[in-house]
């Protein structure tokens, strides 16, 4: 299960991703290959096409170039930034910039460049120099075809566990792969789980080239989907592995954090808050029966069944599961961390 924090950090919808080298490794990184290209991402805003990233990848002996433009309309307002990313030929970017609007109210105009030993950020007028090297791969959710050059570098320094970024750890995870009929050709896309280059979890396909094939993501909480032209009638396809994916992880929540107490068990000695009333009860005693509560009131009132499992709640207080009326759950792990915090009904306003 995530911690609070975590949970709280995802918030910040338009956080940059600045991600530092892995330290430690004594063997230097191999050259990540990359082939000149462009492309064309259709965007789709809740499975609705609303516009395009269209991409140039050009490569030399130095390393690669990034140039993209975002077009797109979201609910009437047009939208529209241009970004750029320089690598070295071990996928160490260099150079980011990002230039216009990724939402109807937030500007983007941000220039990073890293020389190895400092980096230099400019933000919206700010300047900043950090003394350790960061290099940056995203501003908010664009440049979407830059992606791949996040996966390229993970790659290249050995797949580490974590990329320290200046927002907090970015994870990278090979989940499996797809295979579609394209107009009758065989295509397989290697799937991976990209967590905190933007807020939360991205799926993202690369073709057998390295080059990014789609990307669903979280604009501003809403769901956003980009894939490259060719694969548009295989997007529900896409949509389908990635939502298994983030199923199984909340599966695997719940068997890293066992239940203290199941079936049935009761709480004794416990202060129960009852805001219906207005009241408490200071001594109180809840039963619970095959997950639900069989009995609640005070301790002389209620009969604990023989062999009952019985927790002491002395000093603790029980109360109804709280009430989120204006929730956007926009992250599937929402669920467990919700729950984690005491609240178990959520009014989903997304």
């Amino acid at each position: 299960m995530r911690r609070a924090d975590a949970l709280s950090a995802a918030g910040a919808a338009l956080a940059a991703c600045l991600l530092g080298a892995a330290a430690g490794r004594a063997k230097a990184p191999a050259p990540v290959p990359v082939r000149a290209d462009t492309g064309d991402l259709v965007v789709h805003l809740l499975d609705r096409p609303v516009g395009h990233e269209r991409f140039v990848v050009t490569t030399s002996d130095s390393g690669t170039r990034l140039s993209a433009s975002l077009d797109v309309i979201d609910r009437g307002a047009a939208l529209h930034v241009d970004a750029g990313l320089d690598t070295r030929r071990d996928g160490t970017p260099t150079h980011f910039r990002a230039r216009g609007n990724s939402y109807r109210f937030v500007n983007i105009d941000i220039d990073v460049t890293s020389d190895g030993a400092r980096t230099r950020v400019r933000s919206l007028g700010d300047t900043v120099v950090l003394s350790a090297p960061r290099s940056v791969f995203a501003r908010s959710y664009a440049p979407l075809s830059g992606r791949a050059a996040v996966i390229r570098y993970w790659e290249a320094h050995g797949r580490p566990a974590r990329l320290d970024g200046l927002e907090g750890p970015v994870r990278v995870l090979l989940r499996g792969g797809d295979t579609l009929n394209v107009h009758g050709r065989r295509v397989v896309l290697r799937r991976y789980d990209v967590d905190g280059v933007v807020w939360g979890h991205e799926a993202v396909w690369l073709d057998s080239t390295g080059t990014v094939a789609g990307v669903m993501t979280r604009v501003h909480i809403l769901p956003l989907e980009a894939v490259r032209a060719e694969f548009v009638e295989s997007l529900a396809r896409l949509e389908a592995s990635a939502v298994r994916d983030r199923v199984a992880d909340v599966a695997a929540m719940g068997h890293a954090v066992p239940p203290i107490a199941a079936g049935r068990f009761a709480i004794v000695g416990v202060r129960i808050v009852d805001p219906a009333r207005d009241a408490s009860i200071a001594d109180g005693t809840v039963v619970v029966a095959d997950g639900r509560i069989a009995a609640v009131g005070p301790a002389a009132a209620i009969r604990v069944p023989a062999g009952t499992r019985t927790f002491n709640g002395g000093g603790l207080s029980v109360l109804p599961g709280l009430w989120e009326m204006h929730a956007h759950a926009a992250q599937i792990e929402w669920g467990p961390a919700y729950l984690a915090a005491g609240v178990t009904t959520a009014r989903d306003m997304g």
